[in-house]
């Protein structure tokens, strides 16, 4: 694989602007990186900027703990895509993990797998992984195999320390599940070996890509 097409660039500070997402498309195009993950607000801009383009649009529902109600999830999933979203990253109430609510949790996981691939849409699951223990990673990790989640993107990880835990989830998720890594990169060293511990997609913020040693489009 390319290093480049596992890459999705990403910018949802809350103060984006319009000619931010613009160049975020722009260079996402020229790069022919896997994605771009922006605020739902950009995401019509944004389809039409790449409409001809392979680079896929991606939004974030419920980040980062996920509070929201399952329905109020389901119903952001149906109104994205409207919008045309391809993919949606959404967090999972970490509040039900930690009160070892499982049936909320498959509940939850299913309701949200669904509304997303009866639309053919990705879906891929937040887990802050510095806030859960072993067994409750574990426990999420066979809920996403079992309902046929796309991906689990994991945040929470900061330094090259942090690779026991994906091999980790690796471990515990099934072989259709990619993985999706939401942490610093500090060099394309890194990017190489978090692909050999089973990393699919990487979420970069547009000046990483210099990483990469490409002139960015301004």
């Amino acid at each position: 694989m390319d290093l480049m097409s596992m890459v999705e660039l990403v910018n949802l500070k809350p103060d984006c602007n319009l000619d931010e997402v613009k160049l975020l498309c722009e260079n996402a195009e020229k790069y022919a990186c896997k994605g771009i993950c922006i605020p739902p607000y950009y995401v019509r801009t944004a389809t039409r900027l790449l409409e001809s383009s392979k680079v896929r649009v991606g939004t974030i529902i419920g980040f980062p703990m996920g509070y929201e109600a399952i329905a109020s999830k389901v119903e952001e999933i149906k109104r994205g895509v409207n919008d045309e979203i391809d993919e949606f990253n959404i967090g999972i109430n970490h509040c039900a993990i930690k009160n070892n609510d499982w049936t909320y949790l498959k509940n939850e996981i299913d309701s949200i797998t669904r509304a997303a691939h009866l639309r053919g849409k990705i879906i891929k699951i937040i887990i802050d992984i510095s806030l859960l223990e072993k067994d409750e990673t574990q426990k999420v990790c066979n809920l996403c195999g079992e309902l046929d989640v796309d991906y689990v993107a994991i945040t929470g990880l900061d330094n090259q320390a942090d690779l026991e835990l994906i091999t980790f989830v690796r471990k515990n998720l099934t072989t259709k599940v990619k993985i999706k890594y939401m942490g610093n990169i500090n060099s394309l060293q890194e990017v190489e070996k978090l692909k050999s511990f089973g990393v699919h997609c990487l979420e970069l913020p547009l000046e990483a890509l210099s990483l990469f040693e490409v002139p960015l489009k301004q």
